[in-house]
């Protein structure tokens, strides 16, 4: 069950539309005008040398602590390769991955 309170200030277009330039808040539960309108990049990184689980958390782990992720949506032992969204470059987690000592490239 939800608990808070949501606010949702804006104006009227002429087409009789909401525009939301104003304010959106949910208090209680996340700052929605940190995400509202922006959207993320998911990048799909190949990863050579994963054999084991312990493999895997450490790939995650390398990846989560890249500047600019926001989060690490899977990494995959099967198909060999993770997802990740935030603005973090693929060149600094490539580079995140081979300091673990595995082989990454982006994905195509």
């Amino acid at each position: 069950m939800l608990r808070g309170r949501s606010t949702l200030r804006g104006r009227s277009t002429l087409s009789g539309r909401l525009t939301l330039r104003g304010r959106l808040t949910l208090r209680g539960f996340v700052d929605a005008a940190a995400w509202w309108g922006h959207r993320e990049e998911v990048r799909r990184l190949a990863i050579e040398g994963m054999s084991c689980g312990h493999c895997v958390r450490a790939v995650a782990k390398a990846l989560a602590k890249v500047p600019g992720v926001t989060r690490v949506c899977e990494v995959s032992l099967e198909r060999g390769e993770a997802i990740v969204e935030g603005s973090a470059t693929t060149e600094a987690l490539v580079a995140a991955v081979r300091e673990e000592g595995y082989e990454a490239r982006e994905a195509g």
